[in-house]
């Protein structure tokens, strides 16, 4: 298990597995007991995980029923999931909404900080108030002054 993932991440990579371990400094015997079935221990494995940009639990977990991800998938997730504040703006860039939600472009600072020209995201019943508002303070302003 662990043995088939580390030598394809090595392959797709266009290195030797020994390569790759040296350059990790882990010993040429860690790697027979691996091809023997043997896991790594838990530092190796987090440096293992780190080098090829993907999880211990991926390195470790059985593929029955897993999806098939490339190293290359694998570290696009793991940088998405760092970067939650950029998470609208590719989930717009690639047409993926979360069920509920829309998302926006923010032309301007909000109240929120948010930073001008990226998109966020919020909720299908607050963009309809945001739709409906007025358009500027003004018209906001005008609204509220006494008639005569």
């Amino acid at each position: 298990m662990f043995w088939d993932k580390f030598s394809s991440l090595c392959a797709e990579k266009g290195r030797s597995a020994n390569a790759i371990a040296k350059e990790l400094s882990i010993s040429s015997g860690c790697i027979t007991n691996w091809k023997k079935g043997s896991n790594p221990s838990n530092s190796t494995l987090k440096k293992i995980a780190d080098y090829f940009g993907v999880t211990a639990e991926y390195l470790l977990k059985d593929d029955e029923g897993s999806l098939d991800l490339s190293a290359h998938e694998i570290a696009l997730i793991n940088a998405y999931r760092a970067q939650p504040h950029k998470q609208p703006t590719i989930d717009h860039l690639l047409g993926v909404e979360m069920e509920g939600y829309v998302t926006v472009f923010a032309a301007a600072q909000s109240v929120n900080n948010t930073t001008p020209n990226q998109y966020v995201r919020m909720s299908r019943e607050r963009w309809e108030k945001l739709k409906n508002a007025p358009e500027t303070d003004e018209t906001l302003m005008e609204e509220r002054k006494p008639k005569d």
